[in-house]
């Protein structure tokens, strides 16, 4: 088997890891699940692998046409990891090896399936809802990648626009490039996030040891705007899971203790096996299976990027989409960035002071299709507050807003840009003299 097959199984087992740990406790529904899962815990007495592994996935088959909830999928892709396990030993000179490396991968296709059913039937959160889909996600995400890596040395936050604007994989190799270490970075974009909703997310939401050395906070002038309706900040803070924060509980990792699988020992001939004969339940192995299905993160990365491939074509844009002037753009409208907006810009600044964190504050490039005379204005006096505040207040501020005005390549739409432009943003902040990054060896542990 492959390199790249090694690890995509593993990554499944990890997958499959997680979802007993987090069914543990429930009562399987099918006495036929239990029956079959002890028979599979137990593994069969034969030593044909072969016969042991076609045996199993007829055993899944069965098992999934009455599977209704999270444990009885659970027990579903136990049935198929094992399959997948007798057949990985099929020996090299069996004339059944080929036939059977076959057979693993419609096996593993079958596994994705149980785990996507169970991961349906069953939500890994441990905390009550925000009322934001993507805050939901992308937090889980981020106790989950703490509980594997640890803290990050860089957080991005800031809206759809740094979701999707920011690559910190990119980032990071940069940083490496010129020698400032293996940083890690996390993106913790958060569409419609405004001022208000990151400084939630900073001070509330999150607890200072689960914040970095250093934040970039990547965005633009509308999320600052104390005239327009806030419904991201206005959602949350009507929602079940800000309500227990005001009760003084934050979220926390969910899945505790630790849990372990035993799977069958190979045959005395079979090559060596892909898994060792103990496989415990990491932070890490959930953390990459959170990450490698369709589970509730699947739509960003391990990092919480969420790459966009589109390419910006005025000409064939503006044929789906209407074009709109700033003058009718809600999201300027009353414009002032006074009020609301501004005391939570104030508030943040004032907290990663206190709390030693560098705060680097990005206005995120846009295309000439965007900058109308009437958002040029805005963008101008917002510019001109953060480079006055930023002096005040001793963050780094940097304008990217007019970098790549008509270099459409760049852009997911007018005001977004795609993974390209991502990309290069990141490029160009990994080269920016005017941000002190943290120092770390490949040997130093994360904060």
């Amino acid at each position: 088997m492959s390199n790249s097959s090694q690890i995509y199984f593993a990554v499944l087992q990890s997958s499959l890891l997680l979802f007993a740990a987090g069914c543990a406790s429930d009562k399987l529904s099918n006495p036929q699940v239990k029956a079959a899962t002890a028979q599979t815990v137990s593994c069969h007495a034969s030593n044909d692998p072969f016969a042991e592994g076609t045996d199993l996935a007829e055993s899944a088959k069965a098992l999934a046409k009455t599977a209704r909830s999270a444990a009885d999928w659970n027990a579903v892709a136990v049935n198929w990891l094992q399959a997948i396990q007798q057949l990985q030993t099929v020996p090299l000179k069996d004339p059944k090896r080929i036939f059977a490396q076959k057979k693993v991968k419609e096996y593993l296709a079958a596994l994705e399936n149980a785990q996507q059913k169970a991961l349906q039937n069953r939500s890994l959160l441990s905390f009550p809802t925000f009322n934001s889909q993507l805050l939901d996600e992308q937090l889980l995400l981020y106790l989950s990648y703490i509980a594997a890596m640890g803290v990050p040395d860089v957080l991005i936050v800031g809206s759809s626009r740094s979701l999707q604007g920011v690559d910190p994989q990119q980032l990071q190799q940069s940083l490496a490039t010129q020698g400032k270490g293996e940083l890690k970075v996390f993106n913790f974009g958060i569409n419609g996030a405004t001022a208000q909703v990151i400084d939630l997310l900073l001070r509330q939401v999150l607890t200072p040891e689960q914040l970095p050395k250093l934040i970039i906070w990547a965005d633009g002038t509308r999320a600052f705007n104390s005239g327009r309706t806030d419904r991201t900040y206005n959602a949350i803070a009507s929602s079940p899971g800000y309500q227990q924060i005001l009760a003084g509980i934050r979220p926390s990792w969910p899945v505790q203790p630790p849990a372990t699988v035993t799977p069958c020992p190979p045959p005395p001939s079979s090559p060596t096996p892909t898994t060792t004969p103990s496989q415990t339940l990491s932070p890490l192995k959930i953390f990459l299976a959170l990450t490698a299905s369709d589970s509730k993160v699947a739509t960003t990365d391990s990092s919480g990027f969420l790459p966009l491939d589109n390419r910006f074509d005025p000409e064939t844009y503006y044929q789906k989409f209407p074009k709109v002037s700033g003058k009718y753009d809600s999201d300027y409208a009353n414009f002032q960035l006074t009020g609301q907006q501004g005391d939570a810009l104030n508030a943040v600044t004032n907290f990663t002071k206190s709390q030693n964190i560098s705060l680097i504050i990005v206005n995120l490039p846009l295309t000439e299709e965007y900058l109308d005379p009437f958002r040029r204005r805005y963008e101008q006096e917002f510019n001109q507050a953060v480079e006055k505040l930023s002096k005040d207040k001793g963050f780094v501020f940097i304008n990217f807003s007019q970098l790549w005005l008509n270099q459409y390549h760049y852009f997911l739409d007018p005001s977004h840009l795609n993974r390209y432009g991502a990309a290069a943003v990141s490029q160009q902040l990994a080269q920016e003299k005017r941000i002190i990054w943290p120092v770390r060896s490949p040997e130093t542990p994360a904060k």
